[in-house]
Parts: structure tokens; sequence; C-alpha cells
């Protein structure tokens, strides 16, 4: 009992931290394709 709590506890934390680093990549992905059309904006 006591392991396989541990162990679904453990993929919990796996699949929050799979989600935390999507959440931050695609926050730096969405900076930089504003940045992006920022400078595409400037340049014009």
């Amino acid at each position: 009992m006591t392991q396989k709590r541990v162990t679904s506890n453990n993929i919990i934390v796996f699949v929050a931290d799979i989600v935390h680093t999507l959440k931050s990549l695609q926050k730096l992905i969405f900076q930089s394709q504003r940045s992006s059309t920022i400078s595409q904006l400037i340049n014009k």
C-alpha cells in the first residue's frame, strides 16, 4: 500500500514538473515571438 502511494506521488510530482517545464518553454517561445514581431515592426 505505502509503496503504491509513494509511486503515485512520484508520478504526480513528475507530471507537475513536466507541466511546469512546458509552461516555462511556452512563455519563452511567446516572448521570443513577441520580440521578433516587435523588431519586424521596427524594421518596417
